[in-house]
């Protein structure tokens, strides 16, 4: 769905209409948790973000392990918040049109702040502590023109992946900019990345197969296990990647409105929703603690769950 008809349901229809509207729109009906073959516990930390309504429409989350902050996009206000969760304060980036329907966000060892914009050909960099951005020409970035980026991720030795749906690949970049790999075999439009502590590198995808590893190199190495029963093999479109301290993977299944993990091995354990009807998550991530943060398009705001074994 067009972030410019989200933002028409987000702003025009609150409440119950709003609900049903979305509903019909992403075609997804949230299951209860007495349907779920896991369970999730909501916690609250006493962050602001935890309010509903505030964001106007929160997507893409990126967390930075060594300062202990978390960024999300607010698409409709062209604003990136981003958290202290020790400190509980926050700061907003953008506004004034610096930035245009933010969708992807990523930390750098650093602590700058990457954000992609959906339609745009330019990665904007927020220096750690710098209250206005730099700009990076994606065509120079990865060596393709024409890439307009979507999520993105950075890992621990400043490889930037940058997904493109309109190519249908995951190009890396890396940590002296130069353009490198690209990830296509069996993409069709990669959400979300995440690099395991072994080296292979995960790509949610909302195409035919949620979840896709690589090796570190690129070449596709298997598809990770389903969460329906092998007699039922019907697949979900996945948003976001995130790992928690024990190697366990997370990710949202947009099509049920649904939270899904994997155990370290990549075989499905766990599926689950909140009881409401009102779940519509878009993006995920997890703290050094192992919290898990989910931005929640229905209600504008960010929940925090733990799991439970």
């Amino acid at each position: 769905m067009s972030h410019a008809l989200r933002s028409l349901i987000s702003a025009k229809m609150p409440g119950f209409r709003r609900m049903m509207v979305a509903s019909l729109v992403f075609g997804v009906v949230a299951f209860s948790a007495d349907m779920s073959t896991g369970q999730l516990q909501e916690i609250q930390t006493g962050q602001v973000f935890e309010s509903p309504g505030f964001f106007d429409l929160p997507g893409s989350l990126a967390y930075d392990a060594i300062r202990d902050r978390l960024a999300c996009a607010d698409i409709n206000r062209g604003i990136v918040f981003v958290f202290d969760l020790a400190e509980r304060t926050f700061q907003a980036k953008g506004g004034e049109r610096l930035l245009e329907n933010p969708c992807g966000l990523a930390f750098d060892p650093e602590g700058a702040l990457y954000v992609s914009q959906e339609n745009s050909s330019f990665l904007m960099c927020y220096g750690y502590g710098a209250e206005t951005p730099d700009s990076i020409a994606l065509d120079s970035l990865t060596g393709t023109p024409g890439v307009k980026a979507r999520r993105l991720y950075i890992d621990k030795q400043r490889n930037i992946y940058i997904a493109d749906r309109d190519h249908k690949a995951v190009y890396i970049v890396d940590g002296g900019g130069k353009p490198g790999r690209k990830i296509s075999e069996k993409l069709r439009r990669p959400d979300g990345m995440v690099v395991l502590a072994s080296g292979e590198i995960l790509v949610a995808d909302k195409g035919v197969d949620p979840i896709l590893e690589f090796s570190p190199n690129g070449d596709f190495i298997r598809l990770l296990s389903r969460p329906e029963s092998p007699t039922v093999q019907v697949s979900f479109s996945a948003s976001g990647l995130a790992v928690d301290q024990k190697g366990w993977i997370y990710t949202i299944d947009v099509t049920r409105a649904k939270i899904v993990w994997y155990d370290p091995t990549g075989v499905n354990k766990n599926e689950w929703s909140p009881s409401e009807f009102s779940f519509f998550p878009d993006d995920i991530a997890i703290d050094r603690y192992d919290n898990i943060y989910v931005s929640e398009t229905s209600s504008g705001r960010i929940r925090v769950f733990r799991t439970v074994f």
